[in-house]
């Protein structure tokens, strides 16, 4: 997510040896003629065969083959040395922003008033990230505009208040460029697990990139190297995921992708990843992609196939990036074996920026990614349905919602207990910037929302997006940044609306009258779905404005009940809506205060 950067890193590398490219090497870049080999060596063999065993969960077996792994090949995974100037922590016990917004209503919760590091120093738009564990609490991070602070916040109440958690300083005399993070489970606690690069205050890509992880309150904090720099070279930009959800604590994995640059240009020649089997301690590198300046890049788990995939960016032709998704079985990382390459992207027009999620419930695959057409940016996405990684399985270049203004700087989501993907992105307009949110279990997106109503986004970070579960069911919630960029707020379903479903199985769209009516200063609202569908049920005043908000999601069959608070809001009649697919109806309600 590097759109503005781009222009920059396009100065660079045009004078770069790099993008003196031949026809062949254009045609390796294409994967013409790409041959999978697989590592068939006793020491890929035997890492095979741990794989194997954790499939299958055989606990002993698994210790026993790792245990005899790493004897044998004890260089496998590698702990980099520790310095007398290594990232550290202060725990803050800061309370912030807090609000009392309806859902997805005009006044967006501040999560903290800070300036946020601009993505023309970092070279991505990842400024700040947006996560959730299991239990539906909720995490965000940032890099503070000095690049002094990596800073990490909590809410445990729907996103209606935030507590700032940690501060995490770079050490020594370096500043913070670039992170990612993602939350998992870790026996009966959760853990947020970074990938954070520094540099040296003075400037340049000399990224020396670290493993940062704290128990869900901020304690515990551990920093370790992750990969040691080489010479005249820095690691940028990772992209960091587990494996969590799908396995026990014993047999969690974590994955991290990152670019390998010249410290001095910034220009790259390898897409990197590295894993770990025991939660950060020590890890073993590969390499996804060779020799080109590949840059964007996400990174996922699929569990059906046991397999990782890393998207990428890459500009072989400066005014054409394009996309480029690499693959390998759990069975072949670190090995000798290689990645097969997926050209998800194959249009003739411009192609990056992309997110890539793998749904852990059906298994699905989907990419998401700015497409210039005709000089307009739109939101494009593929997706394969059943997980299948074959090109042929995938559909591909479809088109989100297409705009003639530009639309950019989507951030994709798919949380790991839900199923639902999630998307956020920024909207272009004559005098200001809009998030957008849409969601679907199953693309075409249906329907949209507006997130910051009464705010100008920033024009240069991207908005992060997360789906979580709550008491009522599930929900999705959106952090940005206004201009400068300063400000980081939250908006998103389930924030002081409760909505619950019944026992009840509906045979037909059904929207009830509100109970008590007239109400002060709630009421409750019943409807009805025989099947999954996107829903949306709004409020609307006498002259058609919309005031609230109750529900915009996508929820299966069932009946629910929507609490509705109005204690904001002046008495007199006002009109709710509920629009699910085809249906459409609209009920009169009276507020008597």
């Amino acid at each position: 997510m590097k759109h503005l950067a781009k222009a920059l890193l396009i100065c660079l590398v045009a004078f770069a040896p790099l993008l003196a490219q031949t026809p062949e090497d254009i045609a390796r870049e294409a994967g013409i003629g790409a041959e999978e080999i697989v590592d068939t060596s006793p020491r890929a063999q035997l890492w095979a065969d741990i794989v194997a065993a954790r499939r299958a969960e055989n606990l002993s077996l698994y210790e026993t083959l790792t245990a005899q792994y790493n004897q044998q090949y004890p260089n496998a995974f590698s702990r980099v040395a520790s310095t007398a100037d290594e990232p550290y922590a202060v725990l803050p016990g800061l309370s912030n922003g807090n609000g009392t917004s309806n859902d997805w209503g005009p006044g967006d919760v501040p999560v903290s008033t800070a300036n946020i590091l601009s993505p023309l120093i970092a070279g991505n738009a990842k400024s700040l990230r947006l996560r959730v564990d299991s239990l539906g609490n909720k995490f965000v991070a940032y890099i503070a505009s000095n690049r002094d602070t990596l800073c990490v916040f909590r809410s445990t109440d729907q996103g209606l208040t935030w507590t700032r958690i940690l501060n995490v300083l770079p050490g020594g005399t370096t500043k913070w460029h670039s992170f990612d993070f993602f939350v998992t489970d870790s026996v009966n606690n959760h853990l947020l697990g970074f990938a954070a690069v520094r540099t040296l205050a003075a400037a340049g890509y000399g990224g020396q990139l670290y493993w940062l992880s704290c128990l869900e309150n901020g304690s515990g904090f551990r920093a370790a190297g992750i990969a040691t720099r080489p010479a005249g070279r820095g690691h940028i930009n990772p992209a960091i995921v587990s494996d969590g959800y799908m396995w026990s604590a014993s047999l969690t994995y974590w994955y991290t992708a990152f670019q390998n640059v010249d410290s001095t240009t910034g220009v790259g020649n390898q897409a990197l990843a590295a894993f770990s089997t025991d939660w950060g301690t020590t890890w073993a590198l590969d390499t996804a992609r060779n020799s080109f300046n590949d840059f964007d890049l996400d990174i996922d788990y699929n569990f059906r196939s046991d397999t990782i995939g890393v998207l990428l960016t890459n500009d072989i032709t400066a005014t054409n990036p394009n996309l480029r998704l690499q693959r390998i079985p759990l069975s072949g990382l670190g090995t000798g074996s290689t990645w097969t390459q997926l050209n998800v992207g194959a249009t003739a027009d411009p192609e990056f920026g992309g997110s890539f999620v793998s749904n852990r419930q059906s298994n699905a695959l989907m990419i998401m990614y700015t497409r210039t057409q005709a000089g307009i940016d739109n939101i494009g996405y593929g997706i394969s349905p059943t997980g299948a990684w074959a090109l042929a399985n995938w559909t591909l270049n479809e088109i989100l919602q297409l705009q003639a203004n530009n639309q950019n700087r989507a951030d994709l989501d798919c949380q790991e207990a839900q199923g639902a993907f999630r998307v956020a992105y920024v909207s272009k307009g004559p005098s200001r910037d809009t998030i957008i949110y849409t969601s679907a279990f199953t693309p075409p997106f249906a329907g949209h929302q507006i997130v910051n109503e009464n705010r100008n986004a920033s024009t240069s970070t991207a908005p992060s997006v997360a789906g979580f579960r709550s008491t009522a069911g599930f929900g999705g919630g959106v952090i940005y940044s206004e201009l400068g960029p300063t400000g980081v707020f939250y908006d998103g379903s389930n924030i002081n609306t409760d909505v619950r479903p019944t026992n009840e199985l509906p045979g037909t769209f059904a929207l009830e009258q509100n109970y008590p009516n007239p109400f002060n200063p709630s009421t409750t609202i019943r409807f009805s779905m025989p099947q999954t569908s996107e829903v949306t049920l709004k409020v609307f005043d006498m002259l058609g404005r919309e005031v609230a908000t109750l529900v915009n999601d996508v929820k299966p069959m069932g009946t629910y009940e929507v609490t509705w608070n109005a204690a904001n809001l002046a008495s007199g009649i006002y009109y709710y809506r509920m629009t699910a697919g085809s249906f459409s109806e609209v009920k009169k309600l009276i507020l008597l205060k």
